[in-house]
């Protein structure tokens, strides 16, 4: 988090100043939940378009696309 923290004008810029949607994903989805908070309450939140993956690569794996790799 230390880091995300650091780079959150960088990850803001990269995002188009809010005009990309920006997904955050991790493999269960709990610290993915605690960076899209981090980022929905800085610079970063791009309107609204930051989007936590509920439930991580597990659950995408599970229920979107099992070909995905899961780790």
């Amino acid at each position: 988090m230390v880091e995300l923290k650091g780079r959150v004008a960088e990850l803001n810029e990269a995002a188009n100043q809010g005009k990309l949607p920006i997904y955050v994903i991790c493999r269960r989805g709990i610290a993915s939940r605690s960076a899209t908070d981090l980022l929905l309450s800085t610079e970063a939140a791009n309107g609204g378009k930051v989007t936590n993956v509920e439930g991580g690569l597990l659950q995408w794996n599970a229920t979107v696309d099992s070909q995905f790799p899961a780790y």
